[in-house]
């Protein structure tokens, strides 16, 4: 399964809910530090991590998008953006001393959406162009020498690029607006199942999760044919109370139910897909759990905002959660404990999150103020 990350700070994001892959969107503001009661359940304290320490790796003037191939394998990405016309998306490899630039093609253009890799030598990276109403996406492909294009596909009304999907057979699935796209090691073609969707992730080609449909999204999963959808059930409800407690004003709703966000698909019988509430500014998420057969609670709920989601490689996942208090970096294991670590630095706004394939963090922020500074930091624990 393709490791992911996408850069950006951690803003609302739109959720949508997805039958059994890794994803999170977002909401905003709330303390991470106090799960919210739900039906019952207890409010517990978010452990506070120990032990650790944040090496900054690089210092720079352009956000960064990154993607951890391994320890000592890390790509950065950004972009060059014109008065008008499209971004010149850029990149940069770190072989664990050094930063140097990597050469993209020169016809590639676009804003760099969440790129992902099975191996060093199996990486891509999903490239977004809109200019006006319409744009198109291209495919970018590294194959442990070169970067080239892999494909450009048409322009469509719905420009949202999704990511490349790449998997150790050598295939991949690519996403864009409506359209599926599924590479067999050679040759792209488009999938007859059409659906727009979002947060995808998959375990292959034949078998991919996401989420579709917008007010009342529901998770989907591709059989290698169609689409089918399901819905999470009994663990999106929780307690209102807190929600009516908290909020400014009656403008504010409070349904008592949660939404998938994101997916992560980590094998045919486990998916974790993060979900939370639309309740700005008291949202909530929970990470739930697929087993082949049902949807269970993995952890509790939360208040706070949860940019993309990473896979651990052992169960879990990685996110970035923002809340009243700033930016943290949390860690929700396999078994559904969360583990909490503070921001590198202060006044930051953690973007980026990225898990080499034996675990190690690595996290992108920027920081406004007298100038425009952004870094790149690797967790130590």
């Amino acid at each position: 399964m393709g490791r992911q990350s996408r850069g950006g700070r951690v803003r609302r994001a739109a959720a949508a809910g997805l039958a059994g892959v890794l994803l999170v969107g977002t909401a905003s503001a709330g303390s991470v530090a106090q799960a919210a009661g739900s039906g019952g359940e207890p409010e517990r304290a978010i452990e506070q991590a120990s032990g650790y320490r944040w090496t900054k790796l690089h210092t720079g003037s352009s956000s960064s998008t990154l993607l951890a191939a391994g320890d000592k394998d890390l790509w950065r990405f950004s972009g060059r953006y014109p008065d008008g016309g499209y971004i010149t998306p850029l990149a940069w490899h770190w072989d664990g001393k050094t930063w140097r630039k990597s050469a993209l093609p020169k016809k590639a253009k676009g804003a760099v959406e969440r790129p992902a890799a099975s191996s060093p030598r199996d990486v891509w990276v999903s490239l977004n162009s809109g200019v006006d109403s319409y744009g198109y996406a291209t495919f970018l492909h590294w194959n442990g020498k070169t970067w080239k294009i892999s494909k450009v596909l048409p322009k469509y009304s719905s420009y949202a690029a999704g990511p490349v999907l790449p998997f150790k057979s050598g295939k991949a699935a690519g996403f864009f607006g409506q359209r599926l796209w599924l590479y067999d090691g050679g040759t792209w073609r488009e999938s007859r199942a059409d659906r727009e969707v979002y947060g995808a992730s998959g375990v292959s080609p034949g078998d991919l999760w996401a989420i579709g449909g917008w007010g009342n999204p529901k998770v989907y999963r591709f059989d290698g044919g169609r689409w089918k959808a399901g819905s999470i059930g009994a663990p999106l409800k929780i307690d209102p109370a807190p929600c009516l407690k908290e909020r400014p004003n009656k403008s504010f709703s409070c349904s008592g139910t949660l939404i998938p966000t994101q997916t992560l698909a980590q094998s045919s019988r486990r998916v974790l897909a993060v979900t939370t509430t639309e309740e700005w500014p008291t949202e909530r998420w929970r990470v739930v759990r697929w087993n082949g057969r049902s949807w269970s609670k993995l952890t509790g709920t939360y208040k706070g905002v949860v940019g993309h989601a990473v896979d651990d490689g052992t169960g879990g996942l990685w996110s970035v959660v923002s809340d009243a208090t700033g930016n943290h970096v949390v860690h929700v294991t396999g078994k559904g404990r969360v583990v909490e670590y503070a921001s590198p630095a202060k006044d930051i706004y953690l973007g980026s999150l990225s898990v080499s394939p034996s675990g190690t963090v690595f996290v992108s922020g920027d920081r406004e103020g007298d100038g425009y500074t952004s870094y790149v930091w690797r967790l130590t624990r």
